[in-house]
């Protein structure tokens, strides 16, 4: 059983750089996207959350961008 947990402590950590690490990503997003004079809207950046959250993958969000704004976005 402590390898069980000891292999389960490892998953958690893993999880939760990756969440840290593309919250990050997601909000230099967002903040650059602000500096340059633009705006994301509270849709797109809810897309960039759940992708953050793990709930959606890379591929998943681009096809979900494309979808509700087109292949210029």
């Amino acid at each position: 059983m402590a390898g069980n947990r000891k292999s389960e402590t490892g998953r958690n950590r893993r999880a939760r750089a990756e969440f840290e690490a593309r919250s990050g990503a997601v909000e230099f997003a967002v903040a650059d996207t602000a500096i340059e004079g633009g705006h994301v809207l509270p849709e797109t950046e809810e897309l960039m959350n759940e992708w953050a959250r793990g709930e959606i993958d890379d591929d998943g969000l681009i096809e979900r961008t494309l979808k509700r704004f087109g292949p210029g976005a």
